[in-house]
């Protein structure tokens, strides 16, 4: 439904469609987009309250917080193909090259599997000294440790999973990596209630319960994408045998658009390590609620996060198509939408914010902390709304370059200076820390809002 719906729009006359028709084309992208990253979302919470009901909870928490942290800058690898791909397919399906789209699937699946070999090398090789780097002590180094070594042998079909659900989001099915993902974070909840606990006779593995459970479900996940699209049975598929050779002027057109995306990425994961080793300096308990805020908050961002990707997808096909005043309007239609409703989750969040925190653990600090976190991030959801959709658009139309320059300065000269300031030389404590982070969120929602009434984003060539 939602390619016809497409295919549909961009056979008009631009001038003839309507505000209503807009809305109809974001929402029909969003609404599976929505419901993946709602059911993710879900997921991460019931993975934080799973390992937080362990005997150490706060350590196992903060353990996997740092773990996973340290997993996701990593990531930053993929970020150049990821990008670039992402763009470039839903350029070709703009302008009716799908044979361009199959063959940047396959290109891009070439050269990250190398980067992902490498990435499980580093992971499972350097996981202790990753916990020191990140200034973890006692049992939440241990337990970090443990933790990003197993999910570490699982970064190859993590980045299958990536790069493909990206594709397929760029070519304007949104459905296909609703269903995979969902099933796949199904499929790691129950695990996690076997392995974590010991249930079905299994051994109660704790952490490395987590860990195991979260890397099997993407190798599930992984396979049956590529069984799809090997079978033909979506938009994209895996192209021809000679296909599989390494197409160098097309990897440069992914690069292209792919590497200021990539070095953008690892400024943000850089930064985010940084502001992560800040409330670490807090302790065990920080660290905790600073993760259970995290969690909770993302029940209010992942809507915005689905709608960001539909509207992404518009935008780069609405330009590969010839459409830029078309491409602009999805864009700005998918903003209000996501304002919209990331601002109400936000009015939820602000009136009940301990309810949300004692789901996950039983220690009273451990929910003061958080419940002031969550108070103070609430206010910022219209910002984080604009960030995300506007940046996401950005991204996949090519201007990742300016993009770079948005996130440098918004995590390195705004978020960890105010943050570094107001914990060290207030009595702030970790609430000083996501005052510095909403700061960043603020200063990076206008700036994205201003690049993208500027307009530059439809002149870039990728």
């Amino acid at each position: 439904m939602a390619n016809d719906v497409l295919a549909e729009q961009f056979q008009k006359d631009e001038r003839l469609i309507s505000s209503r028709e807009i809305t109809r084309t974001v929402l029909v992208l969003s609404v599976p987009a929505i419901l993946e990253m709602l059911l993710h979302t879900l997921v991460g919470l019931a993975d934080t309250a799973m390992v937080g009901r362990l005997a150490e909870g706060g350590a196992a928490v903060a353990g996997t917080s740092l773990g996973n942290n340290v997993f996701m800058f990593a990531l930053t690898i993929f970020a150049a193909i990821g990008t670039g791909s992402t763009a470039l397919v839903a350029r070709s399906i703009g302008a009716g090259d799908n044979r361009t789209a199959d063959r940047v699937v396959v290109q891009s699946l070439l050269v990250g599997s190398v980067l992902a070999i490498l990435l499980t090398l580093a992971g499972t090789l350097f996981a202790e000294q990753a916990m020191d780097f990140m200034g973890a002590e006692g049992l939440a180094h241990e337990y970090g440790a443990v933790y990003l070594r197993i999910i570490a042998y699982g970064a190859m079909p993590t980045f299958v999973m990536q790069i493909l659900t990206g594709c397929l989001r760029g070519a304007g099915d949104t459905r296909t990596p609703m269903i995979i993902n969902s099933g796949v974070n199904l499929v790691n909840i129950a695990l996690n209630w076997v392995l974590i606990y010991g249930n079905l006779g299994a051994p109660a593995l704790g952490v490395a319960g987590a860990a195991i459970a979260t890397s099997v479900s993407r190798v599930l996940g992984a396979a049956i994408l590529l069984l799809l699209l090997g079978m033909r049975k979506l938009k994209l598929t895996l192209g021809r045998l000679r296909d599989a050779s390494l197409d160098i002027p097309l990897m440069r057109r992914i690069m292209n658009v792919g590497i200021p995306a990539a070095v953008e990425m690892a400024f943000m994961r850089g930064a985010q390590l940084a502001f992560a080793r800040l409330v670490a300096s807090l302790g065990t308990t920080a660290i905790a609620a600073h993760q259970i805020a995290l969690n909770t908050e993302s029940i209010s961002f992942q809507p915005g996060w689905g709608i960001s990707m539909a509207g992404a997808a518009l935008v780069g096909q609405g330009l590969g198509a010839g459409k830029p005043k078309l491409a602009e309007r999805f864009g700005y239609r998918a903003l209000q939408i996501a304002v919209a409703i990331m601002g109400a989750l936000g009015v939820v969040l602000f009136t009940v914010p301990e309810f949300f925190a004692r789901l996950f653990i039983l220690d009273e600090e451990v929910i003061r902390l958080s419940v002031v976190c969550l108070r103070i991030v609430a206010i910022s959801q219209p910002a984080l709304a604009c960030t995300m959709v506007l940046s996401n658009s950005l991204r996949t139309a090519g201007d990742t370059r300016r993009m770079l320059y948005i996130t440098l300065a918004g995590f390195w000269l705004i978020r960890l200076p105010v943050g570094y300031i107001l914990v060290r030389y207030t009595n702030l404590g970790l609430a000083g820390a996501w005052i510095g982070m909403i700061t960043d969120l603020f200063f990076r929602g206008s700036a994205c809002l201003w690049l993208f009434r500027k307009g530059y984003w439809k002149e870039v060539k990728v």
